[in-house]
């Protein structure tokens, strides 16, 4: 290996030698140009050298320059400086000349707002030239400021338009319009709490008197004078307050002097709260005691100013709440009192009741809220009277029975039921009188709580009308035994049931109903009796068998007579509407052959087709005969089966009975 690698050394080394042989004067060329070059770099060497030394020189003369420049220039800007500092001096100096000699403080307004212009600009205060004349310009802007700000103040009170745009345009020419208008309210807030305090000072309300005629201090007089003052705190002292405000807050408005959003009156009204609270709060005990007890007029005052602003401002209703707990507990007090020692009530508790109430409530209509929480009192004690009411109504059988005269029971509850009704209708009138001035709202829920009222005399009517309803069933009932109906001749007038009806109507109405004094309830329970009395009637007459000829004339002349009957409960029957189309309907079916019959008539299908089966012979019975009832039984089916369904197929059963039986008996024809 190692003769081989040496053997390709020489080959390589041969090789060499002979390309430097072939390119011998080209490698001479080039180290001869090599040497061209080496001197051509150091020229330019030299030249480089060259060319930097003058580059620094150029750059020592422009530094110079430029310290020379910069120099000039501050000494230029000093100069341009100290040119101003004199212009804005010489026009100080002459706007102090022209400030000194000016009268007019609207002019000298102009003239400091020039002054601080330029102070804007350039602060010369600092100046020892001009320190005595920024002194004098202080205290003329201070004297300025405050004669302006008095000055609008007076003119605010004599309501001097001219005055206010001047004395504003003063603040505004002087950069001070926020400045007056803090000054300002700082001074009416002042004022205002010196007007409250005032009103509400135990030691300043004096009587004068004189040793000749001397006079007593009494609580009376004190609290007449406090009330004085409180009427005049509101209705004229914070009202001429609150205009000269609004006032002020228009001009400003009209003059633009006023940011957007930005309402002085808001402002004020806040803080006018906030003072009467306080006010209220450090009042003496002996103040608070009258301002709690006369509530109302405490809230009428403030009433009389919100309606003096028109409504646009309303005093926060928590400003009164300490004196409301006060004065309802004083209210309630008064209603408790008018139930002491009462333990069935009568018209005289009634008219006690109604004049405390009226009292309460005619001194609390000024203000909503309150007037709201009075009727919720009286509310309150309507109750008590109902539950009084309910509890002294007689509950027992004693009371439901109208054999004879009203027993003492009975007595005891018309009695109760009449003091009721005269307790509604005169909290009716009571509301009447006062609505215009209550909450919309309290006048219903007031009127629709006194339904309690009636639901107590329904309470002591409903078991003897149930008693009359229950007479009128069992009179009603006895004329299937009525011996007339089954007669062949004709006879003149009613029927024993049917006088005994006459005389059992008169004589409730007169007796057991006409000494309650609700007409209107009343007259609701005869129209109920009197339809009932319809109904049981066409029922009775429906299911009576045998019935000849003459007996349908009698019932058919019985239904013109149970027309006078129930006058005594209903002068028109035309009012009781279906029930009184249903008697005449009877009384016409009575007098209609089978053949002519129809069930598309005013008369339910029931009803006719009971009245056919009194058309029939014995062997088709009756529904309630099929069943082996009675008719008291199927008296009482048929009134709690209402159901035209239910009865329909009462009748059915029994149609289908004697269907079965006639099979039976194999006949060939049915009953006609």
């Amino acid at each position: 290996h190692i003769k081989e690698l040496t053997y390709g050394l020489e080959l390589i080394s041969s090789g060499l030698q002979n390309k430097i042989r072939h390119q011998y004067y080209a490698l001479l060329t080039q180290a001869s140009h090599s040497n061209e070059l080496n001197k051509i770099m150091d020229t330019v060497k030299l030249y480089a050298d060259g060319i930097r030394g003058t580059a620094c020189e150029i750059s020592l003369r422009i530094a110079g320059a430029n310290k020379k420049l910069e120099l000039l220039t501050r000494k230029l800007n000093n100069l341009n400086t100290t040119y101003r500092y004199l212009q804005q001096l010489n026009l100080y100096l002459r706007l102090f000349q022209v400030l000194r000699s000016s009268a007019a403080r609207e002019q000298q307004a102009q003239i400091l707002a020039k002054i601080d212009e330029c102070h804007c600009d350039i602060n010369l205060s600092d100046l020892d030239l001009v320190k005595q004349q920024y002194v004098t310009i202080t205290d003329i802007k201070q004297n300025i400021l405050s004669e302006a700000g008095a000055d609008l103040q007076e003119a605010l009170r004599s309501c001097d338009l001219e005055q206010i745009q001047s004395t504003l345009q003063i603040f505004s020419y002087s950069n001070s319009l926020k400045f007056g208008l803090n000054t300002l309210f700082s001074r009416l807030f002042a004022d205002v709490e010196q007007m409250i305090s005032s009103a509400l000072d135990t030691e300043s309300i004096s009587i004068k008197y004189t040793t000749e005629q001397p006079q007593t201090f009494s609580s009376n007089d004190y609290e007449a004078k406090l009330w004085v003052k409180v009427d005049k705190l509101f209705c004229e002292l914070l009202y001429n307050t609150c205009k000269q405000v609004k006032l002020l807050e228009k001009i400003m408005m009209n003059e633009n002097l006023l940011s957007d959003g930005e309402e002085l009156f808001t402002i004020f009204w806040e803080k006018l709260c906030i003072l009467l609270k306080n006010g209220f709060e450090n009042a003496s005990s002996y103040t608070w005691h009258n301002l709690e007890v006369g509530l109302p007029r405490l809230l009428g005052a403030m009433s009389t100013l919100e309606g003096s602003l028109k409504k646009e401002y309303i005093f926060n209703p928590d400003l009164f709440e300490p004196f409301e707990l006060g004065y309802l507990n004083r209210c309630q007090n008064n209603l408790n009192a008018c139930f002491q020692n009462v333990v069935i009530p009568n018209c005289d508790l009634v008219d006690t009741l109604i004049r405390t109430c009226t009292n309460e409530l005619s001194v609390a209509i000024v203000n909503k809220n309150l007037s709201s929480q009075i009727v919720t009192l009286i509310n309150n004690a309507n109750a008590h009277f109902w539950y009084l009411i309910d509890g002294a109504i007689k509950k027992i059988p004693e009371s439901e029975q109208i054999v004879d005269l009203p027993n003492a029971f009975q007595l005891t509850n018309i009695s109760l039921a009449n003091v009721t009704y005269y307790h509604n209708e005169q909290m009716k009138i009571m509301v009447n009188n006062l609505g215009p001035n209550l909450p919309d709202e309290e006048v219903h829920n007031f009127l629709l709580d006194l339904s309690k009222g009636n639901n107590l005399i329904t309470s002591i009517v409903k078991p003897l009308k149930e008693s009359i309803n229950d007479c009128i069933r069992a009179i009603l009932i006895s004329l299937h035994h009525d011996p007339s109906l089954n007669n062949t001749a004709n006879s003149n007038g009613p029927s024993l049931y049917m006088k005994e009806l006459q005389y059992f109507t008169a004589r409730v109405k007169k007796t057991h109903l006409n000494p309650y004094n609700d007409n209107k309830m009343i007259e609701k329970c005869c129209n109920e009796l009197a339809t009932r009395c319809i109904e049981q009637f066409i029922f009775n007459v429906s299911c009576v068998r045998p019935l000849t000829k003459m007996g349908r004339s009698k019932l058919s002349s019985d239904c013109k007579y149970l027309e006078i009957a129930l006058k005594p409960f209903v002068s028109n029957l035309a009012q009781l509407g279906y029930a009184y189309k249903s008697l005449r309907a009877l009384c016409v079916l009575l007098d209609l052959s089978p053949e002519k019959v129809t069930i598309d008539g005013i008369l339910r299908p029931s009803t006719v087709l009971m009245l056919l089966f009194s058309h029939a012979g014995p062997e088709l019975a009756s529904p309630h005969v099929s069943l082996n009832w009675n008719i008291e039984k199927l008296s009482l089916w048929w009134e709690s089966h209402t159901s035209e369904e239910d009865r329909l197929e009462l009748i059915s059963g029994a149609l289908q009975k004697y269907e079965t039986a006639v099979r039976l008996k194999k006949n060939v024809y049915y009953d006609p």
